[in-house]
């Protein structure tokens, strides 16, 4: 009740209700035409107004400000966002497509007006009479509330619609219901539109003067899993598809572009999709940006007086930099780039950033020198910086949505280089990978590590190991064992096909190494337990005894 009254008396002060008598809308009150004439900006204004396609709104205001630009739009979607980002900034936006997804529209289409320029909701003003959680009223009602309050989005677990309020509240300058309609005004507030693939290249083809482009892009390819999988539950966990439809694989160039470290990038409007590395969720996040809406974020420093960084570079920077496992996933699935890159400007330097305090570790200078980039080809940042022009591409895998068959070619060259000029050794051919850290332990670990000892695995740590070694160990194995994660992605330098067996929780929801074997043919057992918390992927399991009898059936199997 409390939050509810701190809610109207904000309302009342910013004069969206009357202070007294029936709040809601009369019937008489100015028409929509009267009340966009009075937002409508003189001289060269920047419109959209979304619209039926039969509305003659949108050419009666190219007749009223024939200097100005309006866009009719009769439906948002991903072409409306890359087309109102390549527009924008907006000096009007007018939504007239109803009251069926309005809150939805006024989230994809607010944040694309400039600061001072105004969104009027036709028939809008209702909803602030009874704002009702789930629409637009609620969303501005909790909105206004908001004001003041940290961001909320850095926790686990937090609600998105408690972050898309809080933003919401910082970018609102001002709400009025005029009539029937609702009047709202943008803040000053630098916010920057999330671009996806592949929104990104047809924001790019849009762009007037075309210097950021598109330089190359290699075509989907859908194929067929090939790895043989199994697995210990009654109800199959998802993604783990028969097939994989991909993406097409493109290759970017930006000018006068903001890295930050953490894998952003972003320019003057858009934060650009190499930024995400789950680049197919339905909700692009980084961790190192502040979420304002859907579709939009901001970053958090300025970005006026940066360091100017000359030259070229490419992007291979990572949101965990410095993590084994995001080195052998996300970046080296960028490792495509290099060549390419490189081809077309020869004085290219690939650039990383600081991380958590992580300075550049040595197995990650042998990494990046196995694909060809040397330490005097690499530049390391500790700050945010504006670079002349930066190269970027977009990864051939990325966890849990898909994986471009091309990347075979990556591994297997990554995997040559680090084992060339080693001598051979005697590696076990049936192991074990364990697991030391803490972080999705298992319980009873040294129950898992002893059914593997007894069928005659050796129980190995591959962090022990060099890279080198690790590649030998994996290309000369018959039968792999271990725990999910990174101790098992050097499945990825076995081009010919592997027995594997994971052990790992319901809760994990990565699925990195049935990527890989999807495309070199591994078959793969899984072994899925029952973790602490189902909510939690990183959370730690028992092995229990029904998981210990399909181990010992699967290894007397063998």
């Amino acid at each position: 009740m409390a939050s509810q009254r701190l809610r109207d008396l904000v309302r009342r002060a910013l004069g969206i209700v009357r202070p007294a008598g029936d709040p809601r809308p009369t019937a008489d009150g100015p028409t929509l035409r009267a009340v966009v004439a009075a937002r409508l900006p003189t001289g060269a204004a920047t419109v959209a107004v979304l619209a039926p396609a039969h509305s003659g709104l949108p050419d009666e205001l190219r007749r009223k400000r024939p200097k100005g630009r309006v866009h009719h739009l009769t439906a948002p979607g991903a072409d409306a966002h890359v087309r109102l980002t390549a527009c924008g900034p907006f000096d009007l936006i007018v939504d007239c497509l109803g009251k069926r997804g309005n809150r939805e529209r006024f989230l994809a289409c607010f944040y694309h007006l400039r600061s001072g320029g105004v969104m009027i909701v036709a028939n809008g003003s209702a909803e602030l009479a009874k704002p009702r959680p789930g629409h637009l009223g609620g969303l501005l009602s909790d909105a206004l509330a908001s004001r003041g309050e940290p961001h909320p989005g850095r926790q686990r677990g937090t609600p998105t619609a408690a972050i898309d309020a809080h933003g919401l509240g910082r970018a609102l300058a001002s709400v009025a219901a005029i009539g029937r309609h609702l009047v709202t005004e943008r803040a000053e507030l630098s916010v920057l539109a999330k671009m996806r693939e592949p929104e990104m290249n047809a924001y790019l083809a849009a762009l007037p003067d075309g210097r950021d482009r598109v330089l190359e892009v290699i075509a989907a390819q859908p194929f067929r899993s090939r790895c043989a999988f199994q697995e210990n539950v009654e109800t199959p966990r998802p993604n783990f598809p028969d097939h994989y439809d991909t993406i097409d694989l493109s290759l970017r160039v930006y000018h006068d572009v903001v890295m930050t470290p953490g894998q952003v990038l972003s320019t003057d409007r858009v934060i650009t999709p190499d930024s995400y590395r789950h680049n197919q969720f339905r909700r692009l996040r980084n961790r190192y940006t502040d979420e304002i809406a859907p579709r939009f974020a901001t970053l958090r420093h300025g970005t006026a007086e940066l360091r100017y960084l000359q030259g070229t570079y490419l992007h291979l920077d990572n949101e965990v930099r410095g993590h084994f496992g995001h080195l052998m996933t996300e970046q080296m699935s960028r490792f495509w780039t290099w060549k390419r890159a490189r081809a077309r400007y020869p004085g290219l330097k690939a650039v990383v950033a600081l991380n958590k305090g992580h300075e550049l570790r040595g197995w990650e200078s042998e990494m990046y020198a196995a694909a060809g980039i040397e330490t005097h080809d690499l530049v390391f940042l500790r700050e945010p910086v504006r670079v002349e022009r930066m190269v970027s591409g977009t990864p051939m895998l990325s966890n849990p949505d898909y994986v471009h068959p091309a990347i075979v070619d990556t591994w297997r060259e990554v995997g040559d280089r680090l084992v060339a000029g080693r001598p051979a050794r005697d590696f076990p051919t049936r192991f074990f990978c364990s697991r030391r850290l803490a972080k999705r332990s298992c319980h009873n670990t040294e129950a898992v590590e002893a059914i593997f000892d007894e069928y005659g695995f050796s129980i190995v740590f591959p962090e022990d190991y060099s890279l080198g070694e690790q590649v030998q160990l994996f290309r000369g194995a018959e039968v792999i064992g271990g725990f999910v994660g990174s101790g098992l992605f050097s499945l990825c330098y076995a081009m010919d096909p592997k027995r594997v067996i994971t052990v790992g929780s319901t809760a994990y929801t990565a699925r990195n190494e049935y990527l890989i074997a999807s495309v070199l043919g591994h078959s793969m057992n899984s072994i899925a337990c029952v973790p602490d918390d189902l909510t939690f992927y990183q959370s730690p399991f028992t092995f229990e005894e029904k998981d210990a009898d399909y181990l010992r059936e699967l290894l007397t199997s063998l």
